[in-house]
This record gives C-alpha cells, structure tokens and sequence, in this order.
C-alpha cells in the first residue's frame, strides 16, 4: 500500500511540472505573438532608429526662367566631401591635402587647413568637410584616395546670368530652401523631393554611411516663367549702372512695365551682387535687398501728373485753365513754397512742364483734403500692389483728418508723402493705359515636371483712375516735359513722342534733426514711349547723385539710353508721319507754277523727296539702325514687313545698307553685315 502511494506522489509531481512547463510555453507563444504581430511594426521602426538613421540633403529645386525660356535659376549636381575621422590616421597630412585643393579666394589655405583639421579631430564617425564642391576638384581628392574620406552628390543652385535681376529671383541657402525673392515667395512650388543619406549606426550610435536613398516626395518640383525678359534686364542693368557711376550716386532703381497688361519686363537695383558667391560684408541685407519693392521714398514732381489728373476729373479745371504762380514766392501759414524758375501765370500743362510747386500747391488747396486724397488712393498710393514679391511696401501717405494746409499744398508736388518705385510706375502706367490700373505681375506661369501648366497670370484690371479723355489730356501735357523748354529734353528720343515726369527730392534728416538734408537728394524721372501708343513704361531712380541732382539731368538720359535700345530689341520703329505738301518755286516755271515736295521725318536722318522720285506710298516704312541686333533679330524683322533681306557674316550687326531712316516698301531689298565682337 505504501509503494502504491509513492507511485501516485510521483505521478502527481510530474503531472504539476507538465502543467507548469505547459503554462510556461503558453505564456511564450502569447509573448511572442505580442511582440511580432502586435507591436512588431513598432519595435520594427525603434530598432531602425537605434541602428539606423538618416542624413538629410539638399533637395532639388525647379528651374526659373525669363518670359522666353531662358535660364535665369537651376540646380547643378556638385559633389559634397565627408569624412570618417576614427579612420582618419595622418589627420594633420589629410587636412593639408585637402585645403591645398579646396582653397580659393574667399577661403585661403591656411583658414582651410585649421578648419579640416579641427573637423577631423572631432570623436565621431562621420562629418561634413565641404558641401558642394566643384566636382573636379573633389574628383582630384578622391583620385589620392585617402583614407577616411568620401563624397556625395548633392544638388547645388546655380545662376547662369550672375547678377541679373539678382535682387528680384532671390537666393536659396546651403540647404536648397529660398531666402529671399521669388525663391522665397514660391519656394513650395520650386523645392522638390527631400533627399536622405540611409546611414548605419555604430554601438555608439556614430553614423555610418551606406548607400543613398530618396525617401518619399513630400511635393513635386515645379518650373516658374517670370515675366521678365533677359534682354531688357540687362539692358536696364547696363544703363542704371552707368548713370550711377557717372553721377557718383549712393545707389539707384529701375523698372520696365507694360503698360496695357501690368507685367514686369524688367527690374533693376543696383549696387548688384552675385547670388553664386556666399554673403560677405560687402554683398549684406542693403545690397541684396529688392529695394523697388521693399523701400519708399518721397517721389517729389512725379507726383504732378496725378495732381492735375485729380483737378481736370473734378471738373473744376479745364485743360486750359491758367493759375497764377505768385512769381517763385507763394506763403502758407508759416512757410514759404518756392519754384525754381519763377513764373507768373501758367497753364495746366505748363505747370507740368515747368514743374511747378506754386501751382500745384494751389491746386491742390483749391481741390481740397479729401479730393487729393481719395485720388492718389485711386491710382494705388498707400496700399499694397499684391505683386507677389516678399517685404512689399504700402508707402507711406497721410490721412486725410486733420491734415493742415501745409501739409497738403506740400502733397501736391510730392513730399510729405512716401511711395515705392513699383506704386509710382504702375500709376504712372495707368495714364498711359488710357486710364486703367492694371494688377502689376512677375510670375507668367508655374508648370509642372512634365510642362504642364498649374497656374498663369492673365493680366487683371484693377479699375478706371480716370477717364480716357483725362488720360489722353495729361499724355499731352507730359510730352511737353520732354520736348524743348520742357525739364527733360535730355529724355527725348527722335523719331518717337516721349511722355514722361521729372522729380526732385531731398531726403529727411538722419541726424535726429527735423526737417531735410540739404545736401542728399533723389533724383527721378518716369515716362512712356510712344506717348501716342504707349508700349513700355519706364522708372529710372537715382539716390545722392553728386553733383547737379535734378531727376532731368541724372535720371532723364538713363530713361533716354534705356527706351532707345529696348525699342530697337522690340522692333519698335518710328512711324512714318505724312507732312503736309510744301509750296516750292520751281526755278523753270511760269511765274505761280508751284511743285509740292514731300518731307519725311526718319529716325536718324532727314530724306527729302524731290521732284521726279517715288512718292512713298502708304505702306512705306523706315529702315530701322540694326547696329547690334543678332542675326536672328534682323531676320525676325525683315520678315515681320516683307524686306528681302541679303545677311553677310555672323554675330552681331555692323553696316547695312540702304542706310537707316531710309524709307522702304514691302518687297524692297537690304543688306546686313555682321561680325562677332572682339
């Protein structure tokens, strides 16, 4: 009986330990599917964290373009320079091989070679030494093969046209993300796919490099068309500089707009910088600054045209009405208001013409507060002009409650109040659009990677200013401004009626005192061409000229130079005008026998057509000067007007024949030579 009970002690032992190792093995499996199926997927991403980590590149970014397709912005593949610095043996030797290639002017070789050495000496097992490097120089470090150090390519933002409209696209930083400009307006558009380096972790988890890999796109890259032109940019860019060093001038402004739809063809600020060189003290926030968009200054007798455009809708001027402008001396309250050449009574346009302050203070007091105000309001003073371009400015312009007569009667001429450049010339483009503001824009299109179109601006009007009969009144006061007597004649251009503006300004104080400076002036001039079928409206804004300082001295030739080549790149030729028959004595006729001659007014020259030649029919056009189209250019002309055209050599223009102003009929012939500049 006793071993009976033995055998079943034992039998239930063994039967507790099966349960036990059962229970156990359950409780395994439950585990284990826990932790495989039911939170797999998280232990997954934690051991990838901890093993495996990511090192982020600059991403690639949308190409920027002019309004023909010219490249103005793209991204370039460079190569990128690592380091291993625990495989590093010889860290000084690598440091001096590695600066020796690397250096340039704005990173000698002795500030290199400390800055790699200290890289190298860090306790880790990866660094950055040089991000985006030329790839041929990285090529030669890689052909040393030294130990520890690698390369990667990573994408760079490049700017083929250098300075060119450098204020207006912006620049992007190391990390391909836009700082400034249309690169960082549009920046979603531009940047594309994130890039990241797939790293191995050591067990201290220092990074490894293995292999590349583009994660997942967070947004497309996209391609932007600007407004701009290439040609007439740097056309403008060319000019301004000129008229900047000429006059010993701090800076200067320029804008090109058209006028009939608002777009931008060109916008210049100068001093330039380079967007491909990295920021010094000599290229800082002044010089990269839009200032035609960012700044306000006080625009002085530019502001006249909107002055009488105010008094003429009103209705309570005619355009031939005459004020009396007090002989250059005119009191209000405490103060004096002067003009630079006294006069006695002018008219509407002579006030214009003459750039009048008297006049134009007194109308203005006759108009009263609220009618200026609400005019300038009208043609886009005080706000906003929703350009699309970061840091704009609405100016700065006075309410009209409580404004003393002072205060008004200085608004009238232009002070006391504060617009942007892009403000001025957008109004100014409204007389010129028979008396519609059109909604100013850069960016003509956003397309996609394959080209295809996700958003284009159409020109938009904003509203009517004033009527076109005021319109057409103030052109005609405005070409005054440019023909003889006028303070601009320096802006004329034969051949073609100039419609344009002066300004004067001085500038406020800027040593804590009240009132201007008397020594630091804005000068200004702003006009369209032809007056009779505007097709571009021009800016020019030069900033403490030494010097003589009126807008018609400093800024007028730059406006002149400026019309006169982008006319000739648009193949814009002056019109023949028919002149009426002049009565002649011909020297062999009966005494009253009368032979009428034909004068035609040419754009270079004056040809007279004498008795017995062909009369100029109808459709008679000028040859226009070639001198330094492209080939391409004269081609396009020619064939625009039905010239037979005889092209010799290559390159540029130099000589043509018949020469130019020479009146030609379709079907006529013209010879062009052309030579490669030295």
């Amino acid at each position: 009986m006793k071993k009976i009970s033995a055998n079943k002690a034992y039998q239930l032992r063994l039967l507790f330990v099966f349960i036990v190792v059962e229970l156990l093995f359950v409780v395994c499996i439950l585990r284990a599917f826990q932790l495989q199926i039911l939170s797999g997927p998280d232990l997954k991403k934690m051991a990838t964290r901890q093993h495996f980590g990511t090192i982020r590149l600059s991403p690639d970014r949308g190409t920027i373009y002019d309004r023909n397709g010219n490249q103005l912005a793209v991204s370039t593949m460079t190569l990128s320079l690592y380091a291993h610095p625990m495989k590093v043996r010889n860290k000084k030797k690598t440091a001096r091989t590695i600066a020796k290639i690397l250096k340039s002017k704005s990173q000698p070789y002795y500030r290199l070679r400390r800055f790699f050495y200290k890289k190298l000496r860090r306790k880790s097992s990866f660094v950055w030494l040089a991000r985006q490097q030329e790839p041929r120089k990285v090529e030669r470090i890689e052909k040393l093969r030294l130990r520890g150090i690698g390369s990667i390519p990573e994408p760079k933002r490049f700017y083929p046209c250098r300075s060119l409209a450098a204020q207006c696209i912006g620049y992007c930083n190391i990390d391909g993300i836009g700082l400034d400009g249309i690169e960082l307006k549009y920046n979603k558009y531009l940047r594309g796919k994130p890039v990241r380096l797939l790293v191995a972790r050591d067990a201290k988890g220092n990074p490894i490099i293995t292999r590349r890999q583009e994660a997942f796109a967070t947004s497309e890259v996209h391609h932007l068309y600007l407004t701009i032109d290439e040609t007439i940019q740097n056309i403008v860019e060319e000019e301004l500089l000129r008229a900047v060093v000429k006059h010993r001038a701090k800076s200067g402004m320029a804008i090109v707009m058209n006028p009939n739809t608002g777009e931008i063809l060109a916008m210049a600020n100068c001093p330039y910088f380079n967007p491909n060189r990295r920021p010094t003290r000599g290229t800082g926030l002044n010089r990269r600054r839009n200032r035609a968009v960012t700044d306000f200054f006080e625009p002085g007798s530019m502001f006249k045209p909107f002055l009488v455009a105010a008094a003429l809708e009103s209705r309570k001027y005619r355009g031939n009405e005459t004020i009396y402008c007090e002989n250059g001396h005119f009191r209000v309250g405490h103060h004096m208001i002067h003009d630079v050449h006294p006069h006695k009574y002018l008219k509407l346009a002579e006030v214009i013409k003459y750039s009048s302050n008297i006049g134009a203070a007194k109308i203005g007091l006759s108009l009263g507060k609220n009618t200026v105000y609400n005019t300038y309001r009208k043609f886009g003073f005080g706000r906003k002009t929703g350009i699309g371009l970061p840091g704009e400015s609405p100016g700065v312009m006075q309410s009209p409650k409580n404004l003393p007569p002072i205060s008004l009667a200085t608004m009238s001429f232009g002070q006391g109040i504060a617009v942007t450049a892009l403000q001025l010339i957008s109004a100014i483009s409204a007389i010129a659009n028979n008396g519609v503001l059109m909604k100013p824009y850069i960016v003509k299109k956003i397309v996609d990677a394959k080209g295809m179109p996700l958003l284009v601006n159409q020109p938009l009007r904003i509203r009517r200013v004033i009527s076109p009969q005021t319109a057409h009144l103030i052109t005609s006061f405005m070409i005054g401004v440019t023909s003889e007597g006028g303070t601009a004649p320096r802006a004329a251009i034969e051949g073609f009626k100039v419609a344009g503006k002066t300004g004067t300004s001085q500038k406020p104080r800027t040593d804590g005192r009240k009132g201007y400076d008397p020594t630091k002036f804005i000068g200004s001039f702003v006009g369209f061409v032809p007056a009779d079928d505007p097709k571009i409206t021009i800016l020019v804004v030069i900033d403490e000229p030494k010097g003589i300082p009126y807008g018609g001295v400093v800024a007028a030739p730059a406006f002149k130079a400026m019309a006169t080549r982008i006319l000739r790149y648009m193949n814009i030729t002056p019109k023949v005008q028919a002149v009426p028959l002049v009565a002649v004595s011909h020297p062999f006729s009966k005494p009253g026998l009368e032979t009428a001659a034909r004068v035609v007014k040419a754009a270079h020259s004056k040809i007279e057509v004498q008795k017995g030649e062909k009369k100029p029919s109808a459709e008679t056009i000028l040859l226009p000067d070639f001198s330094g189209m492209s080939m391409r250019s004269v081609i396009r002309w020619g064939a625009r007007h039905g010239i037979n055209l005889t092209l010799k050599g290559n390159g540029q223009a130099i000589r043509q024949s018949p020469k130019p102003g020479t009146p030609v009929s379709p079907g006529g012939r013209c010879s062009v030579w052309f030579t490669f500049p030295s």
